[in-house]
C-alpha cells in the first residue's frame, strides 16, 4: 500500500467518524423533538415539609401540560445547540445541575466552576445548589416567590421543573409564546395522617400580555 493510499484512506475514515457523530446528534435532537407522552415523564415526587406531592395522571396526559413542557424542552435544546446539548426528558436531564449549569451560563453569561460530572447524591444536590444559587440571583425573584428547591428538582418533581423553567423563559425572552393558563393538577398527602387532596398548581398566567 503506497503512503498516498494510506493518508487518503485515514482521512475518509476522519470524515466518517465526524459524519457518523453528526448523524448521532441529529438523531438525538429527531427524538427529544417527539410529543411527550405519560409513559415517558418522569414526574417524580415533592417530599418537603408535612405533606408528598405527586402529579396526577390526568395532568399528565393534558394537551396544554404537554406541550408547555415540549416547548421549554425545544428551547433548552436550541439555546444548547452550540454545546452539542440535547434534552429529552425534562426532569431526568436537569435534575444533576449539569444541564441548568450551561443554560444559565449561556443565557446570563454566568461564570460557574465546572467539575467533573457529580455521580454521588450529595455531590450532585451541591453542585444543583450552586446552579440554583446563580439562577435565583440572575432572576433577582423574592424569596417567598421561589417555586423550586434543590430536594425538587433533584427529586424530578415536574411541577417545579417547570416553573423553574417558565421564569427562565420570561426573563431571558422565549421566542415562542408558551401556553397561557396551564394548571396542573397535584396529589398531596399529609405525612402524618395520610389524607389525600387534590390541589391545583397555576403554571403559566396570561402569556400573551
Amino acid at each position: 500500500m503506497t503512503l498516498l493510499s494510506t493518508l487518503l484512506g485515514r482521512q475518509k475514515a476522519g470524515v466518517a467518524n465526524a459524519c457518523k457523530e453528526v448523524d448521532e446528534l441529529e438523531r438525538e435532537k429527531e427524538e427529544a423533538l417527539r410529543p411527550l407522552t405519560s409513559g415517558i415523564m418522569e414526574t417524580g415526587m415533592d417530599e418537603s415539609g408535612d405533606y408528598k406531592r405527586q402529579v396526577s395522571n390526568e395532568s399528565l396526559k393534558d394537551p396544554q401540560v404537554q406541550a408547555l413542557s415540549q416547548q421549554l424542552k425545544e428551547w433548552i435544546n436550541d439555546v444548547l445547540t452550540d454545546d452539542h446539548i440535547v434534552v429529552k426528558n425534562l426532569c431526568e436531564d436537569l435534575s444533576d445541575g449539569q444541564v441548568l449549569s450551561a443554560l444559565i451560563e449561556k443565557l446570563a453569561g454566568a461564570k460557574i466552576e465546572h467539575k467533573e460530572v457529580a455521580q454521588s447524591i450529595a455531590s450532585q444536590k451541591a453542585k444543583l445548589t450552586e446552579v440554583l444559587n446563580q439562577i435565583n440571583y440572575h432572576l433577582q425573584v423574592a424569596d417567598d416567590g421561589i417555586k423550586w428547591n434543590v430536594d425538587n428538582i433533584h427529586n424530578k418533581y415536574l411541577v417545579s421543573v417547570l416553573h423553574l423553567l417558565v421564569a427562565l423563559a420570561r426573563h431571558y425572552g422565549i421566542p415562542r409564546r408558551l401556553p397561557s393558563f396551564v394548571k396542573i393538577q397535584v396529589l398531596q398527602i399529609t405525612k402524618a395522617t395520610q389524607q389525600t387532596e387534590t390541589i391545583s398548581e397555576q403554571i403559566t398566567g396570561d402569556e400573551e400580555r
